[in-house]
This record gives C-alpha cells, structure tokens and sequence, in this order.
C-alpha cells in the first residue's frame, strides 16, 4: 500500500511521478505551484503571464522529471526550469508593444493606511528583475543562497553581494518614499 502523497519525500514523490502516477503527479504540482507562480509572477509582473509560465514550468518539470538528480533539492530543479522558462518567455514578448495605463495614476493615489505596502512595492519595482527575485526567494520563500545561486545561474558569493546591494538599494528607497510622504501630509 503506498502511504498518501501529501506525506511522501521528495525523492519517493519524484520515483512516482517517473512512473506516471496520478496522485503524485497532482501532489508535484501542488507541492510547488505558489512558489513557482510567485517567481513567474515576480519576474514577468504580469498575472496572466505568470499564470502561463506556471502551466509550461509544470509541463516541462514533468515531461524531464527522468533528468532531475538528486544533486540539489527539487525546489531548486522545479526554480531552475520556472527561471529559464520565464526568460524564454520575456524574449518571446519583446515584440510586443506595451500600451499605456491611464488609470496609473489613479492607483499610485495611497492612503495612509496602505502607503507602507504600496512604498515597498514601489521599492521592489525599483530593482533589477533579478535582484527582485533574489530578494523574493531569500525573505519570501525562505531559501538560502546556494538553492538562489542555482535557479539565477549566479555564484553564491554574487548572490549574497546582489542580495546586500539589493537591501541596501531598498533601504533608501523607503527611506526616501518616507521622507516624501511625511512632506505631503505635513503640507
């Protein structure tokens, strides 16, 4: 009897989705499909596109599940393809034009109670793609620098240097954002 997929490793989780079991396949997939839409979705920022990637991460994942070595963990694998096909997907859409968002503005108009996230996101949005990623697996999903060196294709001494400047960069940036909107309120 096989005990239920929801408790299996990943290793046992990978040996059954090799031989194409359902649960497991659905338990692959459920296992990783937040951590894999939030990196699609913090690279393209595009909820849509996002949504996409997920689908051909998956997909991908499975149809090569046979080369995946135990080497790294599979969260790490699982980033790895999600990355690459992100990049992939950003080439394929450079053709496309991007239209203007009037109500831009509108959104951009805070209240108080919400300014915090909103600077904070306006700070994300300041950094590299890559360094938004960086920072996103490190405090959003918790993985240490040598799973983030594998999935950016980066060494683990780049990472924790792009990791510093990225905190530091985002430091100011609130810091700035603060200052502004103590300006407006006082005046």
């Amino acid at each position: 009897m096989i005990e239920p997929t929801d408790k299996l490793s990943d290793k046992a989780l990978v040996r059954l989705v090799m031989q194409n079991h359902r649960g497991a396949t659905a338990e692959f997939i459920h296992r990783y499909e937040r951590m894999v839409f939030n990196l699609a979705l913090n690279l393209l920022g595009d909820y849509h596109d996002a949504q996409e990637v997920a689908q051909d991460t998956f997909i991908k994942a499975i149809r090569s599940i046979n080369s995946f070595r135990a080497d790294s963990q599979l969260s790490t694998w699982v980033y790895r393809i999600c990355y690459n096909t992100c990049i992939t997907h950003k080439r394929k859409k450079r053709l496309i034009t991007t239209e203007i968002d009037y109500n831009k503005h509108d959104a951009m108009q805070t209240t108080e109670e919400n300014e915090p996230s909103q600077n904070l996101q306006k700070a994300m949005e300041s950094l590299s793609k890559k360094d938004r990623t960086i920072i996103s697996l490190f405090y959003v999903d918790e993985m240490p620098t040598s799973e983030i060196a594998q999935v950016v294709a980066l060494s683990e001494s780049n990472v924790r240097v792009k990791l510093h400047r990225a905190r530091k960069k985002l430091k100011e940036m609130l810091h700035h954002y603060s200052k502004n909107n103590e300006i407006n309120h006082s005046g």
